[in-house]
């Protein structure tokens, strides 16, 4: 740590999570309809608890949350339809607050709301 500077050894730099980690989980089925491939995933990712400023102040501390996302799909030729959810569980959870306020504010960037959708690729 550099003299004059507000960290102290051993801290954690602003926005790091202690830990984090990502897993998934996937069924896959050969020709479930005609001739296309069919899968169902699940995906989840984890990330611990991050302070907001260089003197990780206890009152600027980001929870640690857990994200799931979910996948099927067909793929078949050159093309894949896919129908999602991401965020399945819908939490809110604060990622960033801005400077001078706490995680508990609405002045915070928060995670995605759950988003439901479909895809559709070709590749030529």
């Amino acid at each position: 740590v550099l003299p004059g500077t507000f960290a102290t050894p051993g801290s954690r730099l602003p926005g790091t999570p202690k830990s984090s980690w990502s897993s998934h989980v996937e069924l896959t089925r050969d020709a479930i309809i005609g001739d296309a491939d069919g899968y169902l995933r699940l995906d989840h990712r984890y990330s611990g608890s991050r302070f907001q400023d260089l003197d990780n102040e206890e009152s600027y501390v980001a929870q640690s949350y857990h994200l799931f996302n979910m996948r099927a799909g067909l793929q078949w030729s050159n093309y894949e339809l896919v129908v999602y959810a991401d965020n399945l569980f819908n939490e809110r959870v604060p990622l960033q607050a801005f400077t001078g306020d706490s995680f508990d504010s609405d002045n915070a960037i928060y995670t995605r709301p759950r988003t439901i959708g479909i895809t559709f690729r070709a590749d030529f």
